[in-house]
């Protein structure tokens, strides 16, 4: 495939271009400008853009715009392009795909994100919580918390704790947080 990676808005079921399927070799419309249908954008270089919503990232057709979109150089140097939409259903989405990957916790212990981890670019939980410490959601703490502290399995608490650990220096270094909220 000449283009930087197949997770890429050429071949994305939200690039009008495609008609709503995944594979752009068999159902690619080249009378429509690529568009991307869940940003609004048109998508100038569909073969080096991409965002968390791909089909590969999320095969559950998530129409909600989730952290930015990327463009790529080569296939191996992502760079953000677009920041992601600010909306408070954006953030509470943002926040349910943290809360479901501790609600959907396969048996090996890892995260769900309710998709695939492409092997390019950023992960899709890695995305969502970069995208929440930029917007200054502070609630994400309290989620993490919650979890780090619940009555669930060692293995929730365990990944629930080294996610706090990872994200609460970034809301304090800013001075935007210094504990979660109480409930």
């Amino acid at each position: 495939m000449p283009n930087g990676g197949s997770d890429c808005c050429r071949t994305c079921w939200f690039n009008a271009t495609n008609r709503g399927f995944r594979n752009w070799n068999n159902h690619r419309d080249g009378t429509v400008e690529p568009w991307c249908e869940i940003r609004d954008f048109k998508i100038e270089d569909p073969a080096y853009t991409y965002c968390a919503n791909h089909p590969h990232r999320r095969p559950n057709r998530d129409r909600i715009p989730i952290g930015p979109v990327f463009r790529a150089r080569t296939t191996d140097e992502r760079y953000v392009w677009m920041q992601g939409k600010d909306a408070p259903q954006v953030r509470e989405h943002l926040l349910d795909i943290v809360r479901d990957s501790f609600e959907s916790r396969p048996t090996t212990g890892s995260a769900s994100t309710g998709g695939i981890e492409y092997l390019l670019g950023q992960s899709t939980m890695s995305v969502v919580l970069s995208e929440l410490v930029r917007l200054n959601e502070i609630r994400l703490l309290d989620v993490l918390k919650g979890y780090a502290e619940s009555g669930q399995g060692e293995d929730v608490r365990s990944a629930a704790k080294r996610l706090l650990d990872q994200v609460k220096p970034e809301f304090t270094k800013a001075g935007r947080a210094s504990e979660p909220r109480q409930r």
